[in-house]
Formats: C-alpha cells, sequence, structure tokens
C-alpha cells in the first residue's frame, strides 16, 4: 500500500472513530420515550437544526452528482441551491408553523388530519419507498464508488462478472458504522453528527475548490475556457428543449419538486419538529439556505474546472474523485476522503431516523399496536432501523447500471414522487375543497402520470421530455387537475380545518417579545433573498 493510501487509511479510521463517539456521546441519554428517541425531546438549537438539515440535504448527490453535472452542463446545477429560496419559504411562513404548533411527529399526520387515514397511510408507504431506495441506497451507492476510485483507481466498480470488493467493501463500511449510532441514539446523535460532519464536508469542498481553479490557471482562465465551449455553460438557464436545466422547468422547480422536498420530506425537515422553539425551527430554516446559497461554490466551480483542465474525457460521476486523486496532496486528499465519507453518512443517517420514524409511528402504532408503550415504540424504531438499512445496502450496487449518472438517478426518482406529494399538501394547506378520494387519486395517478412521462421520453422525439424537470412540471399541473377536477366533481365533504391561517406569518406571542430587531427571522429571510435575487439576475 502506498504512502498516501496509508495516510487515507489513517485519516478515514479515525474519522469513523470520532464520529461514532460523538454520535454514541450525543445519544447517551436515556431513550426512554417516542419523543426523545425520534425528536431529541424537542431540545436543539437553531445552529443545530439549521446544519443538520444542510447534512442531510448536501451529500454525494451534490459532491458526486452535481460536481459531475457541472462539469457536463456548467453552471446550470447551482439553479438547485439558488431556487431552494421558494420552496423554503414556502416551508418557513405556510408549512413549519402547523408542523410546529401542532407538535406532530411525522409529516403523514397533516394528511390524516387534512384529508383522511388512507391519504396518511398512502403517502407515508411512498416516502419509506422513495427514501430507501433513492436517497439510502444512493448514499451508500456513492460510499462505496468513492472508496473504490481512491484505491483502485481506473478499474470499474462494477463489471459484467460482479462489483469491486472495495465497492462493496465501502458500501458495508459506511452502513455499520452509521448504523451504530442512529440505531443507538436516533435523531440526537444524528444531529449532532450532522454538526461535525458539515464543519468537515465544507472544510474538504473548499480544499478541492482552491487546488482545482488554481490548475485551471486561475478564475479568469477558468471562465474563459468554459465561455469558449458554449456561452450557455456560464449562464443559468437555457432554451425550454434544454436537456438538463430548461427555464421552463427551472422557474417551476420550486413547485414541481421544491414543495414536496423542502416542505412534505420527513428525512429533510424531522430536525425541525425537534427544535426548542419555533423561532429556532424558523432560524434554523433561514441558517440552511444562506449555506445552500454558498454550496455552488463548492459543488459547481470545481465542475467548471474540471472542463477546463481535462475537457470532456471524463466520466460524469467520477470527475470530483479525479480531483482529489490528482490535484490534491495526501493530506488534503485524506482531508476530503474524510469529507465525503461525512457527507453520505450524514444522509443516510437522516434517511434512517426518518424513515424508522415513519414506520414506528405511521404504521405500527397504527395498524399493529395502537396501545404500544413508549418502549415499545424505540423498540421498534431500533429494528425498523436495521431493516432499512439492509435493503439499502443490498439495491445500492446496482445504481451502477444507470448509466446517467448519480445526479440524474436521485432526480429522476424525486421527479415520478415529488410532483404529486407537493400537490396534495399545497392544495391541503390553502384549499378547503380537497376531497380525500382526490388527494389519493392526485398521488397515484401522479406517479404512474410521471412513470409515463419518463417511458415515452425514451421514444417519443419531443424534445421537451428530454428533461426530468420538465416532465416534473407536467407532472405537478396533472396532478393538480386531478386533485381539483376530482374534488369538484365528486361527493360532498366537510370544510377542512387544518389550512393556513395568516397567524403563521409571525411567531406566537410568547416569542415575539424575545425575538424581535437583529434577532428578527424575517430580517434574516429578506437579506437572503435579496442576495439569491441578485445571483440570479447576474448570471441568468
Amino acid at each position: 500500500m502506498s504512502e498516501a493510501n496509508v495516510l487515507a487509511t489513517t485519516v478515514l479510521l479515525l474519522y469513523f472513530t470520532v464520529v461514532l463517539g460523538v454520535g454514541l456521546w450525543a445519544g447517551r441519554r436515556e431513550q426512554s420515550s417516542a419523543e426523545e428517541y425520534f425528536l431529541a425531546g424537542r431540545r436543539l438549537p437553531w445552529y443545530a437544526v439549521g446544519l443538520s438539515m444542510v447534512g442531510s440535504n448536501i451529500s454525494t448527490e451534490h459532491f458526486i452528482g452535481m460536481v459531475g453535472a457541472a462539469y457536463v452542463f456548467g453552471l446550470a446545477p447551482a439553479n438547485w441551491e439558488l431556487m431552494a429560496l421558494m420552496s423554503l419559504s414556502m416551508l418557513l411562513f405556510f408549512f413549519l408553523p402547523y408542523y410546529f404548533r401542532t407538535k406532530i411527529f411525522t409529516v403523514p399526520t397533516f394528511l390524516e388530519t387534512r384529508y383522511g387515514a388512507s391519504t396518511r397511510a398512502l403517502f407515508a408507504g411512498l416516502s419509506v419507498i422513495h427514501l430507501t431506495l433513492a436517497l439510502l441506497a444512493g448514499a451508500l451507492y456513492a460510499g462505496g464508488l468513492i472508496l473504490h476510485d481512491y484505491f483502485q483507481p481506473g478499474s470499474p466498480a462494477a463489471g459484467p462478472d460482479g462489483f469491486s470488493w472495495y465497492f462493496l467493501g465501502g458500501i458495508a463500511l459506511v452502513a455499520v458504522v452509521t448504523g451504530i449510532y442512529s440505531v443507538k441514539g436516533g435523531l440526537a446523535s444524528v444531529v449532532w453528527t450532522d454538526v461535525v460532519q458539515v464543519v468537515i464536508l465544507v472544510a474538504g469542498g473548499i480544499a478541492v475548490l482552491v487546488f482545482s481553479v488554481e490548475r485551471a490557471g486561475g478564475w479568469s482562465a477558468l471562465w474563459a475556457a468554459n465561455e469558449a465551449a458554449g456561452e450557455t455553460r456560464t449562464r443559468l438557464l437555457h432554451p425550454a428543449d434544454h436537456a438538463f436545466a430548461p427555464w421552463t422547468g427551472v422557474f417551476t422547480l420550486w413547485m414541481s419538486l421544491g414543495l414536496w422536498y423542502a416542505c412534505t420530506n420527513q428525512f429533510y425537515i424531522q430536525r425541525a419538529f425537534g427544535a426548542r422553539s419555533e423561532w429556532d425551527a424558523r432560524m434554523g430554516v433561514i441558517l440552511t439556505g444562506g449555506v445552500k446559497m454558498l454550496m455552488p461554490l463548492i459543488v459547481v466551480v470545481p465542475g467548471l474546472a474540471a472542463f477546463a483542465i481535462y475537457g470532456t474525457e471524463l466520466p460524469r460521476d467520477k470527475v470530483f474523485n479525479t480531483l482529489v486523486r490528482d490535484l490534491l496532496p495526501a493530506g488534503f486528499g485524506a482531508l476530503v476522503l474524510a469529507a465525503m465519507a461525512a457527507a453520505i453518512m450524514s444522509t443516510v443517517s437522516s434517511v434512517l431516523n426518518s424513515a424508522s420514524t415513519i414506520l414506528t409511528i405511521d404504521f405500527y402504532q397504527r395498524f399493529l399496536k395502537r396501545e404500544a408503550t413508549q418502549t415499545d415504540l424505540v423498540r421498534v424504531g431500533r429494528w425498523t432501523t436495521f431493516g432499512l438499512l439492509a435493503i439499502g445496502i443490498i439495491w445500492a450496487p446496482f445504481i451502477a447500471r444507470f448509466d446517467k449518472g448519480l445526479f440524474i438517478y436521485i432526480q429522476d426518482m424525486a421527479a415520478f414522487f415529488g410532483p404529486p406529494i407537493g400537490v396534495i399538501f399545497v392544495g391541503g394547506m390553502l384549499w378547503r375543497g380537497g376531497k380525500t378520494g382526490a388527494a389519493n387519486a392526485a398521488l397515484v395517478g401522479g406517479i404512474l402520470f410521471g412513470l409515463g412521462l419518463r417511458v415515452a421520453s425514451a421514444y417519443a422525439d419531443w424534445a421537451l421530455l428530454n428533461s426530468f424537470l420538465n416532465r416534473a412540471f407536467l407532472t405537478f399541473v396533472f396532478s393538480a387537475a386531478v386533485l381539483v377536477g376530482g374534488s369538484l366533481i365528486g361527493p360532498r365533504f366537510r370544510a377542512a380545518t387544518a389550512v393556513w391561517d395568516r397567524s403563521f406569518l409571525r411567531l406566537p406571542e410568547a416569542e415575539r417579545a424575545a425575538h424581535g430587531g437583529w434577532k428578527s427571522f424575517h430580517l434574516w429571510w429578506a437579506l437572503w433573498a435579496v442576495a439569491v435575487v441578485a445571483l440570479m439576475v447576474v448570471f441568468a
């Protein structure tokens, strides 16, 4: 083993030991109640909420997938981070106040209050499927790929004869270490390990940014090389038939996928449920948005630099690993390897905790044992975590057979599930007329419609279907039509009560006096909004 590999192995072992220690320490309290295990006893401060949301969101989908997408398409992937302003604002002013004030454990609970038990169960089941097959398996796949590419560069992780042992070993290592503290400590372990991991992954991302820009000849040379390949590589928006970032899909991204991801995704917002106050929950969301606004520097610019350095010769999912291996000194390479492990483990632990929460609260407690004790709920939560991890380990290697890259794999999956979910939630929040049967039809029918568009895109000669963003928007429109049409023609339905009201725009009276002036979340939201709009105007 080379000196660089010895150093990388040592750093990785040290990293795994530290994170495991932090996770077990954070979960040291007795997890004797569901609120302690699944919501960290509702004691989380704003910075822990925000950094944990960043950690659960920013994963290998960014460092492997988005860097690769930037290498192929240019600046366009930055849209995902900037357009989060719209969807996170919906969470901030519409959904989060309801979730927090009603003290719910899981997002599906809202659907039972609004539509009925069948809608809740249907959504909960679909959520667990998506979390496991897309996010959990995708993160584990990336963990195996990173380890394989670092120690066996140039060889395939998956071939006709099977899978590389480094690839399979990386999947197993990430799964086992993350599983230990996730099972033991619940959300408290997940959140506080996320805080540590975000610091490491940002440090690793900055290292890659600095060395890649320097190798490309500096910012001016990097930008000139990308402009020379076509002006669209340095613009955020593209024609409506663009395969990756058509302007039609970008401007509707916050509706078609953003509402689902930011406002209804248990995996993403569960830590906000565990905040110690509504102000902490809301400021955590704003911190998340502020960090996401800076993420293009470390996940998009390195892709532009790689294009300037290597041209078009690299496979997109190997761009980031190639930069690390070729450009960074051994010590920095080991740091980035640890950062990648941090990004992966943060996502894995978040998915495990949120999916097990849904299975325990929305299925076990409701259908199998209504009188379950707090001890029963914690025990089932731990066993379901083990089961989900096993499924993710089995499915993860087969993502290597998907030839369009990790980012497109995850976004394609989101384009099936996200639009109909966003429709029934925003319809339930803002419109009293939505009915149970129509909501269920919109949910199932929307997913089938999205699958149909995906199949059609492979055979029909219609350029607008090439982008998953356009397909997602069409699915959103179809699902909305089903919800509205089905509700209007169906039997009379009582007016809903779980809808938005103007009090959601501000903090509860008890918190308002203590969080005015520079502590006002409205002030920080406005600063974030101005910064994002300025960036969109400059680079659109």
